[in-house]
C-alpha cells in the first residue's frame, strides 16, 4: 500500500523560503547564502553550517568575513518553510568560520554554528555529588549553564557519586545512559528521557517525498543475552541481573562493576545496554 504523495504542509511546498537572522536581526538581502545545513541527532549537539558568497578580488577584501553579521560569538537564527510562512529551525552561537577560494565556486565564506548546550563541552571538570539522583545531578550540571531542561526522574539515589576528569557533557551522557535515557538538544532546550520510537511521526513514501535518502541494518552487535555483575559485600557473592531479547545471532554481553551495586542498579544497567542496542542496529 503506498504512502502520501505529498508532505503535509500548511502551505504549498512549491517555494521554499529562508531567513537567517545575526543577534535577532535578519541579514540584509544582499548577503548571498548560498547553501546551509542542519545536523540534529541523539546524544550530540546540534550544529549548522552556512555558505555565504564573499570575497571581491577586485577590491581584494572579504567584506562579510571581516564584518560583524557572523563575527565568532553572534547569535544565528535560522528558520525555513514555504512562501515566507517560516518556522524556526535552529539557534546556536557562530564558534568557528573559514575562507576558501576555488576556482570553480569562487571565494565563499563557511559559518559554522552551535548550540548552546556546546558550552558543556569545554574543559574536563571534577566534582562530587552527595545523597543525590542521576537526575538532579544532570539538572544540577544543565543549571550550572543556564540551559532550559526536562529531566525524567530515575528515583535511585546515590550515596555519593564523583564526576572525574570529564566534560559536563560526557558526564551527563555518562549518567543518563546508565538510567536507560537518551539526550536530546532542541534550541538550547535539553531533553533528557527514554527513547519512544513506538509511533512515527512523520510518514514518508520513496519515488514522492524522498529526495535522498539512506539506511541501514546491522545485526553485529546485537545481543541475545545481556548480563550485569557486581560484588554484593554484604553477602560477600556476585549480583547479577540480566534481560533477553530476539536477536539473530546467539551472542551474549556481560557487564561488571567492581563496586557493590543494589538491584535495582544492575536491572537498569541491563535494560540500558539492551536499549542502546536495539537502537544500534538501525542507523
Amino acid at each position: 500500500m503506498s504512502g502520501p504523495r505529498t508532505l503535509p504542509t500548511e502551505q504549498s511546498a512549491d517555494l521554499v523560503t529562508i531567513e537567517v537572522f545575526s543577534d535577532g536581526e535578519r541579514i540584509p538581502a544582499s548577503v548571498q547564502v548560498l547553501g546551509m545545513g542542519i545536523t540534529k541527532s541523539v546524544n550530540r549537539i546540534p550544529f549548522a553550517s552556512i555558505v555565504i558568497k564573499d570575497g571581491d578580488p577586485s577590491k581584494e577584501t572579504f567584506d562579510i568575513s571581516t564584518g560583524e553579521l557572523f563575527a565568532p560569538g553572534r547569535w544565528i537564527t535560522l528558520t525555513m518553510g514555504y512562501h515566507n510562512d517560516n518556522e524556526t529551525l535552529f539557534e546556536g552561537m557562530v564558534v568557528r568560520h573559514r575562507l576558501s577560494a576555488r576556482t570553480l565556486s569562487g571565494p565563499v565564506l563557511h559559518v559554522e554554528c552551535k548550540d548552546a548546550a556546546f558550552k558543556m563541552t569545554g574543559g574536563r571538570q571534577n566534582r562530587f555529588f552527595k545523597e543525590q539522583t542521576d537526575s538532579e545531578i544532570i539538572r544540577h550540571l544543565l543549571d550550572h549553564y543556564g540551559l532550559n531542561h526536562e529531566v525524567e526522574d530515575d528515583g535511585i539515589q546515590h550515596l555519593q557519586m564523583v564526576q572525574y576528569h570529564a566534560s559536563d557533557w560526557d558526564f551527563m551522557l555518562c549518567r543518563a545512559e546508565m538510567n536507560d535515557y537518551v539526550v536530546m538538544v532542541e534550541d538550547g532546550k535539553v531533553a533528557v528521557r527514554k527513547p519512544d520510537v513506538s509511533d512515527p511521526v512523520l510518514e514518508l513514501t520513496f519515488g514522492a517525498t524522498i529526495l535522498e535518502f539512506e539506511a541501514g541494518l546491522d545485526i553485529q552487535l546485537q545481543t541475545s543475552t545481556i548480563e550485569s555483575r557486581s560484588w554484593n559485600i554484604a553477602n560477600q557473592e556476585l549480583s547479577i541481573s540480566e534481560a533477553d531479547q530476539q536477536a539473530e545471532l546467539n551472542l551474549s554481553s556481560r557487564l561488571h562493576h567492581g563496586g557493590n551495586r543494589t538491584e535495582a542498579e544492575l536491572q537498569k544497567w541491563v535494560q540500558a545496554a539492551q536499549t542502546k542496542s536495539r537502537l544500534t542496529a538501525k542507523r
